[in-house]
């Protein structure tokens, strides 16, 4: 099996809110565009917490990615919920989700790493309620299968590998319309005019008069995406795996494994390219097992069971 880099330590003190920064773009040589006034900042940045990491968008005003590592002694223990969902302070205002923008939304607001794999880590459980590490989610996905069945699933692997390494994150796919015959993105949008900012206006649908947009927008996801990369305590990657899953109601019987798919297709449709220094170094692939054939990826109970056995 392939192995893995050494992990980098995590800080034993508690995370310090920085507060709000410019994201400086490149440098231009003198004379080159953007020299005399700068370049525009950033739209995304990393964010490395003591227990996990965030890969942050501000026009999304969510993260595209969040990675932590699920072991047994993470899971196991007494820490209890006692976290409040709060703004990311590191985060200019304009470009933050806020409580608000959730309130009578008709969505939940869904961890991407969940509260309940910090058992073990009091402070790290309370770390996932800021809302960069949170998305709108379906209730009754959020609930239900995705709750249930899968971060269930990620938490039982525990029993099998020495650390599962998880990247969890929200997709904006288009959906195909048949009667004009074209791709389509069409998602909703949460949040209320605020930051003392008048609505923007803009030009209406295909140019014809105009329409008010307010600030900030908090997009829905379509679908959720994880994925798993079981490793031993050697750091041999033993096992890899990638679901897509829609951000809606699935029916509790459905099979895990239905939502399998290849990893190089994740990486096209959100962008990322994952664990790039295990499966992409030198731009060659390192072979890894399939997950689902190595453990049972039906249900969280057939998991269980098969853990049993």
């Amino acid at each position: 099996p392939a192995a893995l880099p050494p992990p980098k330590q995590a800080p034993a003190a508690p995370a310090v809110v920085q507060p709000p920064r410019p994201r400086s773009a490149a440098v231009p040589p003198p004379g080159a565009p953007g020299a005399a006034f700068g370049l525009p900042t950033r739209s995304f940045d990393d964010k490395q917490l003591p227990h996990f990491a965030l890969g942050y968008d501000r026009r999304l005003r969510t993260s595209t990615w969040a990675y932590e590592v699920v072991t047994p002694a993470t899971i196991a223990g007494d820490a209890v919920r006692r976290g409040r969902f709060h703004e990311d302070l590191s985060e200019e205002e304009v470009f933050r989700a806020r409580v608000a923008d959730y309130t009578r939304s008709g969505f939940d607001r869904g961890h991407l790493i969940p509260a309940a794999d910090f058992k073990g880590i009091q402070q790290a459980m309370d770390e996932t309620f800021v809302l960069s590490n949170i998305v709108p989610q379906d209730p009754e996905m959020n609930r239900g299968y995705w709750g249930k069945t899968v971060e269930t699933f990620v938490r039982g692997l525990a029993s099998e590998f020495d650390e599962v390494h998880t990247i969890t994150g929200p997709l904006f796919l288009p959906e195909y319309d048949a009667e004009a015959q074209e791709w389509r993105a069409n998602y909703k949008v949460l949040g209320h005019p605020s930051h003392d900012l008048p609505p923007a206006v803009v030009p209406g649908p295909g140019g014809a008069g105009t329409q008010k947009v307010g600030l900030p927008m908090l997009p829905v996801p379509t679908h959720m995406y994880k994925v798993i990369l079981g490793v031993d305590k050697d750091r041999r990657a033993l096992a890899l795996g990638a679901f897509v899953l829609p951000n809606r109601a699935i029916d509790s019987e459905t099979p895990l494994s239905s939502f399998a798919v290849p990893v190089p297709v994740l990486e096209a449709l959100s962008g990322h390219l994952f664990f790039p220094k295990l499966l992409h170094p030198g731009h060659k692939a390192t072979a890894v097992p399939e997950l689902c054939s190595r453990v049972t990826c039906d249900t969280a109970k057939a998991f269980k069971q098969a853990m049993k056995a």
